[in-house]
This record gives C-alpha cells, structure tokens and sequence, in this order.
C-alpha cells in the first residue's frame, strides 16, 4: 500500500510540475505578444514622424535675426571655416532610393554629394537623421588630422540639429498663434540659430558624443533651449 502512495505523489509531483511549466510558458508567450506590440506601435509612430509634412512656425519670419557674415563672433561655431563649394545634383548613380544613394556617397566618402542626395527627404525627420549620419562619419574621418575641417563639419552638425529642432519640435504652449509659415528652406537657411543662444540638450539630433565634442570646441552655451524656444525669446 506504501508503494502506491509513493507512487501517486510521485505522479502528482509531475503533473503539478507540469502545470507549473504551462503556467510559465503562458506567461513568458503573453510578455512577448506585449513587447511585439509596443514596438509594432512605436515603429508606427516613427513612420509617423518621417512621414510628417513640414509644420506652420509659429513666429513672424519677417522679425526674425538674420545670420550674416557681420554677425557672426569668435565664439559661435566656424559654419564657413572651409572653402565653400558647388554642389551639383549627384547624376552618377543609377534611379534608387534616394537612402542608397546617401549610403553610396557616404561610404564612397562624398560627404557633400550624400547630403545633396537626402534633399528629396526633406523637411522629414528621416531627412535629418540620415545627414547627420553623413556628417558624423565626415568628422569621424577628419578628427584626428585636420581640426580646421572637423569644427566644419560640427558645425553644420549643429546647424542642421537646430533646423531640425526648428522644423519639428512643436511649441509648448496651446496658446501660440500661427503666424507666417516656413514654406522655403532659404527662409529656414535665414534664420539665425546660435550655439550660444540654443546650447544642445534640447536638439533631439545630437547624440552624447556631439554634444561633448561641441562643448569642448565652443565652450558652455547660455542655456538650453529648442531652436523654436530660443526664437520666441526673440519677440
């Protein structure tokens, strides 16, 4: 009689064990149907994002500071520090993807030519990101043999970071008006977007890396602030 309780508790150790492990491969199945949705929303979300048509500026272009030549000081970032150069449209490579045709410059190191390929992209945040990522690889080449040429590079890093800031960081308050709307990237390539007024943990573009290798080159900015942030301060 011993013998069969010993075996029945055996056979009720199992099929508890059993049901343990269904419990917990139920558990683990529901963790990652969660996971797959968040990120199937998210991916969504971003599609979202790149996919955005330019946005009304909520400020008066027209009162807006221009960026000249006379205005520019020793502690704002060297933006004409190389010899300007004339791009023309890229006509070597074959009709694809305006992405391939980024990819292909950049690795080819045409650093100039892959950003002329992204204009297509433009105003989209897919736009931004993929020259950054070229610029980024043309400071990467520079850093360690021609300084003169890495601060260039930075410099339309941040440029292009506080335009990106500018086109699609959305005002805070509910209040503001629209006013004038940024329909030309010569009306957005006007509007003066200083380091020292703007700073770089607001710019949504920069990563870690950026920001230090500019605060080393430039020194700590005023504040803050996102590039539609700093134009209010202007009014």
């Amino acid at each position: 009689m011993r013998y069969y309780d010993l075996i029945n508790q055996f056979l009720l150790m199992i099929v508890m064990m059993f049901f343990i492990f269904i419990c917990l491969c139920a558990a683990a199945t529901t963790a990652v149907v969660l996971m797959l949705k968040k990120n199937n929303e998210r991916h969504r979300q971003q599609l979202a994002d790149y996919e955005q048509h330019l946005p009304v500026l909520t400020v008066d272009l027209n009162a807006l500071p221009i960026d000249t030549e006379d205005q520019l000081t020793e502690s704002e970032p060297a933006f004409n520090s190389k010899p300007e150069t004339v791009i023309t449209a890229p006509a070597t490579l074959a009709a694809t993807h305006w992405k391939d045709q980024v990819r292909s410059f950049r690795d080819a190191g045409s650093y100039e030519e892959a950003i002329v390929a992204a204009d297509p992209a433009w105003p989209q945040w897919l736009y931004y990101e993929q020259v950054a990522i070229t610029i980024r690889a043309a400071v990467r080449e520079h850093k360690k043999g021609a300084p003169a040429q890495t601060e260039y590079w930075l410099a339309n890093l941040y440029k292009v970071a506080a335009q990106a800031s500018l086109v699609h960081d959305k005002p805070h308050s509910p209040d503001s008006d629209p006013q004038e709307p940024l329909s030309s990237r010569e009306q957005l390539n006007n509007v003066e977007l200083p380091y020292a007024g703007i700073g770089v943990d607001k710019l949504r573009l920069l990563t870690k890396t950026d920001k230090k290798q500019m605060q080393e080159l430039w020194g700590d900015p005023n504040q803050h602030v996102t590039a539609f942030e700093w134009l209010q301060q202007q009014n």
